[in-house]
């Protein structure tokens, strides 16, 4: 966890915010990112405890989940009560793939 935000690397004091990892008004403008994108997802853990998160993009005409997916992971995990650093790997991999394209 850190206690600045992520955004503006100013100092965060509220716990919820920590969580997250961005204050309240970086929080928001990210969950209006998240809404520009059209997707569903399910997490679920699989049977060797390794945990699964699928995301659908529904390609309805919004943003594409691959080009807001940063938002999309950083709102799929406050909605869902996740650890927001659970879901860094999964970043980081969109990002290796990004590079290899």
């Amino acid at each position: 966890m850190t206690t600045t935000c992520g955004k503006y690397r100013k100092p965060l004091k509220d716990p919820r915010s920590i969580g997250r990892g961005y204050g309240p008004i970086c929080w928001r403008s990210i969950l209006r990112e998240a809404n520009e994108s059209d997707f569903t997802f399910t997490y679920r853990i699989e049977g060797n405890e390794t945990p699964v998160l699928i995301i659908t993009d529904l390609d309805w005409g919004g943003k594409s989940v691959t080009n807001n997916i940063e938002v999309i992971l950083k709102s799929i995990a406050d909605a869902d009560g996740l650890d927001i650093y659970s879901l860094q790997e999964a970043i980081e991999a969109v990002r290796r793939e990004r590079g290899a394209a």
